[in-house]
């Protein structure tokens, strides 16, 4: 034996001298049973300990393909968690899970759908548990989910906010319809899916093309979710009525001396055609209806056609009111 492995027995020997004697004897035996005491200690203790009543968790709500949960608005309870106090002094609701699995073939069309709360639901953090939950039972609105193609109806931020005469035309868009998954009574109610306002202001002159996205419909999912937008932009023309228009006589007879009377009202109705600001400034002076007597020769009552002559030729006669009139012609 080397003096080295007697050096390492001598200092092995000092240190089992150097622990106590209360300890040294029959160590495994008192070391078990240490273990088991503070194995006792703290379980008692993470029984026994403090209590914390936890506001507001929120409740994570699984819904299985074909079913959806209409409820917006995320539930939310009251948790009692047991722990120690160290444990619980900075625990939060966001620290408590609760996760509910709805059931399918638990699930009734048109029915509430009631679902219990288990303490083995809620996962707490390390060293707490959880020892009731407020309320116990939730009823969730559950429903049967569908698919639909619904048409897509463009929709303008503005149309005032176009320039002076022009107004939108056609609108083409790509897809036309689009595909909508939700709650199957809320699609029974939807007639068309409006796309976001399309931009129109002062400098829209000619037409365009823009993708826009469609709205978002709380509770459902639209695919796709952007389409094309063909935008035609035209003047915008309207119609004004001119009333009393005083009539006129045109012409001559080929006959001299010959008088000619109207028998019928003097004043006639006129309606015009235009682009809006020029219609709306045009003045009634513009406008003459008359009766062309010329090539009478003969006296007597004649119906006779009422035609109308515009100054600007960029209006459109539309309807001239009455169509014919009554005159007279009488000798000298």
């Amino acid at each position: 034996m080397s003096g080295k492995d007697n050096i390492d027995k001598e200092e092995r020997k000092i240190f089992i001298d150097w622990v106590p004697g209360i300890i040294r004897n029959d160590f495994v035996r008192k070391f078990i049973s240490l273990f088991f005491a503070c194995l006792v200690y703290f379980t008692v203790s993470f029984k026994v300990g403090d209590v914390l009543n936890v506001q507001n968790v929120p409740v994570s709500v699984v819904v299985p393909p074909g079913l959806v949960d209409r409820d917006t608005e995320v539930k939310r309870v009251r948790v009692t968690l047991r722990g120690s106090k160290r444990a619980l002094s900075s625990i939060t609701a966001s620290d408590v899970r609760i996760r509910l699995d709805v059931q399918q073939e638990r699930f009734t069309p048109s029915m509430p759908y009631n679902i219990k709360i288990n303490v083995g639901d809620i996962r707490t953090p390390v060293g707490t548990r959880a020892v009731s939950v407020t309320p116990e039972y939730l009823t969730l609105n559950i429903e049967e989910q569908d698919t639909r193609e619904i048409p897509v109806q463009a929709r303008f931020d503005s149309m005032k906010k176009l320039p002076v005469d022009l107004k939108v035309g056609k609108v083409k868009l790509s897809p036309p319809m689009v595909a909508i998954t939700g709650p199957k009574s809320m699609l029974e109610n939807i007639e068309s899916v409006p796309t976001v306002p399309i931009p129109l202001d002062g400098s829209t002159i000619e037409s365009f093309e823009y993708n826009v996205k469609l709205a978002s419909l709380p509770g459902a999912r639209t695919v796709p979710g952007e389409v094309k937008a063909e935008v035609e932009i035209v003047r915008e023309f309207i119609n004004r009525t001119f009333k009393s228009v005083p009539i006129r006589m045109m012409g001559s007879t080929n006959i001299q001396g010959l008088k000619v009377e109207l028998l019928t009202s003097p004043h006639a109705e006129v309606i015009l055609s235009g682009a809006r600001s020029e219609l709306l400034a045009f003045k009634p002076d513009n406008i003459r209806p008359y009766v062309d007597i010329s090539g009478f020769d003969k006296p007597g009552t004649y119906m006779v056609d009422l035609n109308c002559w515009v100054d600007d030729q960029s209006m459109k006669i539309v309807n001239v009111y009455p169509a014919q009139v009554q005159i007279k012609i009488t000798a000298p």
